[in-house]
């Protein structure tokens, strides 16, 4: 189950990635995360993302399960392309990658009230640059958070979702509610801390697929996951804490489909 879109408040459903067609429709490039692993059709290290599986060399020394940001380009006119339907991957150019980091998930609450001790806000979650930047794939959910930060500051991100929570009912559709909490590990440099993006990639897969089918089951086509953040901290009242939220919205399975 991988098809999961990022919600703004108002904003019909994207999907995650950044994607240009190329001259003539032949070829088309963009950034977006992806998951190493192995192809079922022919065993080669592939990465799975938004748009399909690719290979190049990049990803043949890649460890399945590990999670990246890409920047791609496929031209569907290259030799290695004329099999894609056989072998069920593009065969791309991969110019960047950037490992993202597996954040740590609770299926259990904590208390919004209160601060973790060297907890931070996040200005902004769910975009980077003004972009969506919330995608599911593979069974990881990636996130892109917005914070200040010194340089080399290191900050560890949690994800914590209450299973004993009921589902809520927003415009007509299940909604799920998680918590993206970040904690500064260790300080940084610098005089000033500055605006930066971090992305992480949590290990949801199980628990998305059990809820997908259990609403497909009940008749939904589809079903939110709100994420929660602070983006505000109040500087002279720590118990003072502005929360904001975001969807991601999932397609609802078959439950007795295998995929």
């Amino acid at each position: 189950m991988k098809a999961c879109k990022w919600m703004g408040a108002v904003a019909a459903a994207t999907l995650l990635l950044t994607s240009c067609l190329g001259e003539g429709d032949n070829s088309f490039s963009g950034s977006g995360f992806g998951v190493a692993g192995i192809s079922e059709t022919n065993y080669q290290p592939i990465l799975y993302t938004a748009v399909g599986p690719m290979y190049s060399s990049a990803t043949a020394a890649l460890t399945p399960g590990t999670c990246w940001l890409v920047s791609y380009s496929v031209d569907l006119n290259s030799p290695e392309n004329t099999s894609t339907s056989t072998s069920g991957a593009y065969y791309a150019t991969i110019s960047q990658m950037q490992e993202i980091e597996t954040g740590a998930v609770y299926y259990s609450s904590r208390d919004t009230a209160a601060l973790m001790p060297n907890e931070i806000a996040l200005s902004n979650a769910g975009l980077a640059g003004g972009e969506p930047a919330a995608s599911y794939i593979d069974g990881h959910l990636f996130l892109g958070a917005a914070l200040n930060a010194y340089n080399n500051q290191i900050n560890n991100f949690s994800l914590y979702w209450n299973q004993a929570d009921s589902a809520v009912v927003e415009d007509n559709i299940s909604t799920y509610s998680l918590y993206l909490r970040a904690v500064k590990q260790s300080d940084g440099t610098g005089s000033t801390a500055s605006a930066k993006t971090e992305f992480r990639a949590f290990d949801l897969g199980s628990t998305i697929e059990s809820i997908a089918r259990k609403e497909g089951k009940d008749g939904a086509e589809s079903f939110y996951l709100k994420i929660h953040y602070i983006s505000e901290i109040n500087e002279k009242d720590s118990t003072d804490l502005t929360w904001s939220s975001f969807r991601v919205a999932c397609a609802a399975m078959d439950p007795d489909s295998e995929n």
